[in-house]
């Protein structure tokens, strides 16, 4: 995708004048990779470098990441904006161009960071402050895989930083945080942006999508995300088993289960619209996503899974009247968040 001139006025890449070469840095992300890691230098890379990420390896892709991780960093930022993660809502830019909220506070991407080795993470402040992404290598040292080549770790860290400025309000960056259920919504979160950025039109209910196997082959969850509970078991009684219950991989994949049922319940009766960034409420995965982000604005800070589906209900009504309600509770429902729920949080 090219820049959203609404989102990106300005696009993706500060002018370096008309005799040097682009740089990964811009107004939404700046992605910088070692040079030293020794003595922690960075350095951003140049777009128009050919990056050959059918290759395997990371050792001869060392700007690859570094550019792959800006252009879907940049993405996020215009799609986001377009289902409402705009400026007044706390978004990740330095100049917010009079629009509302702070500004200062683009993302800093770091690849290749050798301090997350087979992780990465988004590290989020209140707006104003500047949140980084850190990715590290995956694999070992005879096979890593740059993470930063692999569009679902980008896309899940880069939306647990949505999920995080707009729970609870942009002053705040701790609301998914310091509860076993909070944290696993951040998760969830960060997955279902992930599949949704996945899907295609020829997938069906009955695709089974694994995330990051790219850099983590068999998938980086417990199973792979599936309406069939023969392939997808995860259901919300899982988590009165206390290990599966403090575990926020767990309860993400839970959650981020429960939307993929939503988005196909009503992809199967509105459609697919394929311009995902169009945020047009008559398509069903369009409207599912529309309805996450919405649903965020109005949960609780630290948030049970509960609270979560509330949120989300109260989304729905807003957004649409109770014309799709149906499809909502089947979708909880089925994995085990129905209407006679009972929270389970510690």
């Amino acid at each position: 995708n090219s820049p959203d001139k609404t989102a990106s006025p300005k696009g993706w890449y500060f002018s370096q004048g008309t005799d040097k070469p682009l740089v990964t840095s811009g107004n939404n992300a700046v992605a910088v990779m070692p040079v030293d890691q020794a003595e922690n230098k960075q350095e951003a890379a140049q777009p128009s470098f050919n990056p050959g990420a059918r290759l395997p390896s990371a050792a001869s892709n060392k700007e690859a990441g570094a550019i792959n991780a800006h252009r879907v960093a940049n993405n996020m930022h215009d799609l986001s904006y377009n289902y409402g993660f705009t400026e007044a809502a706390g978004n990740f830019q330095r100049e917010n161009y009079g629009k509302g909220g702070k500004g200062e506070d683009e993302v800093l991407i770091v690849t290749r960071d050798s301090f997350m080795p087979n992780n990465a993470a988004m590290m989020v402040v209140p707006d104003g402050e500047k949140p980084s992404i850190r990715i590290g290598l995956f694999g070992d040292s005879g096979s890593s895989r740059d993470g930063g080549l692999d569009n679902d770790v980008v896309i899940r860290a880069y939306s647990q930083g949505i999920a995080a400025r707009l729970v609870g309000g942009s002053a705040e960056s701790e609301c998914l945080q310091g509860t076993d259920q909070a944290s696993g919504l951040s998760e969830g979160v960060g997955n279902f942006f992930a599949l949704s950025m996945k899907i295609k039109k020829s997938d069906t209910r009955s695709s089974a999508l694994k995330l990051a196997d790219y850099v983590v082959p068999k998938g980086i969850n417990q199973n792979p995300y599936s309406t069939d509970t023969s392939v997808n078991p995860t259901n919300y009684a899982m988590l009165n088993d206390e290990k599966v219950r403090k575990n926020p991989g767990q309860v993400g994949e839970l959650w981020a289960t429960i939307l993929y049922e939503l988005h196909w319940n009503l992809v199967d009766k509105l459609g697919f619209d394929e311009n995902k960034y169009s945020a047009n409420i008559a398509k069903g995965n369009t409207l599912t996503l529309k309805l996450v982000v919405d649903s965020l604005m109005l949960m609780p800070c630290h948030p049970t899974l509960i609270e979560a589906r509330n949120a989300l209900i109260q989304a729905m009504v807003v957004l649409t009247g109770e014309q799709h309600m149906c499809e909502l509770w089947k979708a909880f429902s089925k994995r085990g968040l129905g209407p006679n729920a009972r929270s389970n949080a510690d």
